[in-house]
């Protein structure tokens, strides 16, 4: 039980026990099984998906039988087709789209942000706003548009009942996870009686989907090219391989599991970097000036702002969204080179925050510098020096994935929507900090809190928005 509320600690004593070795931390429902070296990374980046399953460890969090409409999440690892349709979408379509979608992700930050900050009380000539509230919505809004298209980013209808929904799958999910099996039917009906987020995402897709499929079926008999969409209904349509039949609802299915983990923790780790640029004013300027002289080059090409993206790394290297990774289910009993053994239903999971602690991996790693991972070129550059010391042995990118820099996981089964979810800290925190003057109203105040392995930042951490002239 001490995991469920004091979980990164837990993992932190467990690897500063193990020296390196894998260590153990059962949960009240899963036996976790932590590897920390390169080498049982790779296994885990190597290993058949059939048996330590990514899939398997999402249906057990989620559960998407009972909160996503009876969601048939498949382990298409397995072989399944239907599924492919929106790796690809994510992955492919939607990365190599971010030029096409950025402007309109700007312009719509650019306007909601404002309308939602002057809602709140004013002191002194600033706007004390809960700054998780306030990023959660914008993501939101962010998401909604670039998934299902700009016109749902205007329904406010929706956008509450989407934003909701993370929330009560995320609660009704830990609930069915607590359920003794046989009451597990009826405890979710009430859940779903209770919550009907999902029933509104769903209703508000389902004929958006037909329409979209309609136009497909149509197109084809005609010998005509589909009508244009930039957004993931489309691609994930358009990924389907040759000839696949994808129903109305399954497509439905599809776009709600994208949801799913598109908000917390894109919404997490913006709100944390926020609160560290109150904490170290000194990276504010001459990340302004960075965003001043090239966001219009980032906004075209979804590449660049390399002072920015260092800090949100740093940021996610001290205070990660979640404090494990590479959530692997073992469907069958597995067993890693060293003997370490996995039986049917345990975890073999990665200790994120503790691994980016790790002083050979990280030069005094408990220190914060906003620009450790950035180019020297362009720290040489800057007219105003930051404190710059320590710095990595090399530059490298939030978006990067390996043994050492976990937070997007690792190998085939790496977050396909990593460059996306990037770019969009980039376009959020590049309006905050183009508007207003940021500044913590409480530094005292804690600014967490911690359910099983994941922080999530407190709604009553307040930071005084300033406009600026």
């Amino acid at each position: 039980m001490r995991f469920y509320i004091d979980g990164p600690n837990v993992i932190q004593e467990g690897f500063d026990k193990s020296n390196g070795k894998p260590f153990e931390v059962q949960a009240v429902d899963t036996r976790h099984v932590f590897v920390s070296s390169p080498a049982h990374i790779k296994e885990l980046q190597t290993g058949s998906n059939s048996v330590l399953s990514l899939y398997a460890s999402a249906r057990k969090i989620i559960q998407p039988k009972y909160t996503m409409k009876d969601f048939n999440w498949m382990d298409f690892s397995k072989g399944g087709k239907v599924g492919w349709g929106f790796l690809r979408a994510v992955r492919t379509c939607l990365t190599d789209n971010l030029p096409n979608i950025l402007g309109d992700l700007t312009n719509l930050t650019r306007s909601e942000l404002p309308k939602i900050v002057s809602t709140h009380p004013t002191v002194d000539g600033a706007y004390q706003v809960s700054t998780h509230l306030l990023i959660t919505r914008l993501v939101v809004m962010c998401n909604v548009a670039a998934f299902f298209g700009p016109g749902l980013a205007n329904d406010d209808v929706f956008v509450k009942a989407a934003q909701d929904y993370i929330e009560h799958t995320i609660f009704g999910g830990e609930i069915i996870r607590f359920t003794p099996s046989r009451l597990i039917p009826f405890v979710a009906r009430i859940i779903n009686r209770v919550f009907r987020s999902q029933d509104i995402v769903y209703d508000t897709l389902l004929p958006i989907a037909e329409k979209r499929l309609r136009e497909r079926e149509e197109a084809a008999e005609l010998g005509l090219e589909m009508p244009k969409h930039h957004d993931c209904i489309q691609w994930t349509i358009e990924s389907l391989p040759h000839g696949n039949y994808l129903t109305p609802r399954r497509l439905v299915h599809e776009l709600m599991g994208i949801w799913f983990g598109s908000v917390h923790a894109l919404a997490t780790t913006i709100t944390v970097a926020i609160h560290d640029l109150c904490l170290h004013p000194e990276y504010i300027q001459p990340i302004r000036d960075e965003i001043t002289a090239h966001y219009s080059e980032f906004e075209h090409t979804a590449h660049g702002l390399p002072l920015l993206d260092s800090f949100i790394k740093e940021s996610a290297r001290l205070t990660p969204a979640e404090t494990l990774s590479t959530r692997r289910e073992a469907t069958d009993s597995f067993t890693f080179s060293d003997g370490t053994h996995l039986k049917a239903g345990d975890w073999a999971v990665t200790p994120l925050l503790a691994i980016n602690k790790m002083p050979e991996y990280y030069p005094s790693p408990n220190q914060f510098n906003g620009f450790r991972f950035a180019p020297k070129e362009v720290l040489d550059s800057l007219e105003n020096k930051t404190n710059s010391s320590p710095l990595q042995a090399q530059p490298s990118k939030l978006t990067d994935i390996d043994a050492t820099w976990l937070m997007f996981g690792i190998g085939r089964q790496s977050c396909p929507g990593r460059f996306y979810a990037s770019a969009t800290m980039k376009v959020i925190i590049s309006q905050v900090l183009k508007q207003y003057d940021i500044k913590l109203v409480d530094e005292k105040m804690e600014r967490s809190w911690v359910m099983r392995s994941a922080i999530v930042p407190r709604d009553g951490v307040k930071v005084a928005f300033k406009p600026r002239n």
